[in-house]
């Protein structure tokens, strides 16, 4: 009643409700950001890490119910893996589901690797297309078509994915690593079926943000220390390797000469998987032009100027046996090389 003693009433029932609007306007805004950033933070800090068959968490729990939003990429159709019956560990079924995912988006997460089938691995590719899906599906702002979202999160996507990329140190030097493999396993005679397998888990070995350098240097250390205990000897260690090189049933007779030099410059180091070796890939100089070979942690006479901290190394090498061996789930696959580094072998420089 008193509104109607005041000429401007209508006015101000106007203002009043311009205020209504402004403020339910910015209370939708933040719980709009909020949301968003609750659940990019979310996303984000479930899949924080690396995946693979035996691992278990909360994070396997998120990627088994994401996998089991597509049919083609589901878990299980039932029991354990299955919709509402997720569970908290990275198995058999999990891996295939995974393979699956990677396959089904192979252009951004196998490709820039190299790969044409998936590995079950969860990386940091196929955790980027992950993270990119969920923002695409659950974040797209008011007011913008999911085309024009998704376009957007496509573009970021990629960019993730290259940061990614950039991220693995193992890439460096990788498809000469493979094609060398790819020559020498030719050499003894690995059928090409074989040959491609190797090819697919070396790259999917690779693609992890752990440096394949690290891991040699602290296996060379990890021996070192357990030889000044007593635990192992120079001696113990040599007598293993022999056991190792000793079966001439392996290798041709004309091969089986005792000692042989070789040297060059280190271009790559891979782990080997299901023997403990290292795989060292080689610039190799003449005469003997050795290019592949393995090599076991703690075998070297030399303390210093030696692998794994030269990247130039001289010595000598026997043929023997495959020494490296790769997982090639569910078995064991070796990778051929030249032979395997004795324990003369030292720095060039």
């Amino acid at each position: 009643m008193l509104l109607l003693n005041y000429p401007n009433c209508s006015m101000g029932q106007k203002s009043l409700k311009q205020k209504i609007f402004a403020v339910s306007s910015i209370a939708l805004g933040v719980v709009f950001l909020m949301t968003l950033l609750i659940a990019t933070v979310s996303a984000d800090s479930v899949f924080f890490r690396n995946l693979r068959i035996g691992d278990s968490g909360d994070d396997v729990l998120a990627l088994q119910k994401f996998l089991n939003k597509n049919l083609a990429t589901r878990v299980a159709f039932s029991g354990p893996g299955s919709i509402d019956n997720e569970t908290r560990y990275f198995g058999p079924l999990t891996r295939q589901a995974v393979t699956s995912f990677q396959e089904l988006y192979a252009s951004k997460i196998l490709t820039p690797l190299g790969l044409v089938r998936g590995t079950g691995f969860f990386g940091p590719l196929t955790r980027s297309e992950i993270l990119a899906l969920l923002a695409a599906d659950n974040l797209a702002p008011q007011g913008v078509s999911k085309e024009q979202n998704n376009k957007a999160t496509q573009t970021s996507g990629a960019a993730r994915a290259k940061q990614a990329f950039e991220e693995i140190p193992n890439s460096e030097n990788l498809d000469l690593y493979i094609e060398t493999v790819k020559e020498v396993a030719t050499e003894k005679g690995t059928d090409q079926a074989t040959i491609a397998v190797l090819e697919n888990q070396i790259r999917a070995e690779a693609a992890t943000t752990t440096s394949f350098r690290k891991k040699f240097i602290e296996a060379v250390e990890k021996s070192n220390k357990v030889s000044e205990k007593g635990v192992g000897t120079i001696r113990g260690l040599l007598s293993k390797l022999l056991e190792i090189i000793s079966p001439t049933n392996y290798i041709n007779v004309s091969e089986a000469q005792t000692e042989i030099a070789f040297g060059g410059k280190i271009f790559y180091v891979f782990p080997c998987t299901c023997s403990g070796a290292f795989q060292i890939g080689l610039s190799p100089l003449p005469p003997t032009y050795v290019s592949l070979l393995d090599y076991f942690p703690g075998t070297a006479i030399f303390p210093n100027y030696n692998l794994p901290f030269a990247n130039y190394v001289l010595g000598s090498y026997t043929f023997a046996a495959p020494a490296c061996y790769i997982i090639a789930f569910p078995v064991c696959l070796p990778i051929p090389s030249r032979g395997i580094i004795l324990p003369k072998t030292g720095s060039s420089i």
